[in-house]
């Protein structure tokens, strides 16, 4: 299985918990950001790598 990591800084916006709101929004999910211990999106929304490259790259 294939992943992207991201790292972001966070310097203006805390992307992590962002993206992670994002998510829940889309898929209508009640992850909780902070009782997250892995953020792969793949596991956790049922993304393929491709899919998710393909959300990442055309919302971002």
């Amino acid at each position: 299985m294939n992943h992207i990591g991201l790292d972001f800084d966070d310097t203006l916006v805390d992307m992590r918990k962002s993206i992670v709101q994002l998510l829940n929004k889309i898929h209508n999910q009640d992850l909780n950001y902070e009782e997250m211990v892995e953020y792969a999106v793949s596991d956790l929304y049922g993304y393929s790598f491709e899919a998710f490259l393909d959300f990442f790259t055309r919302l971002c």
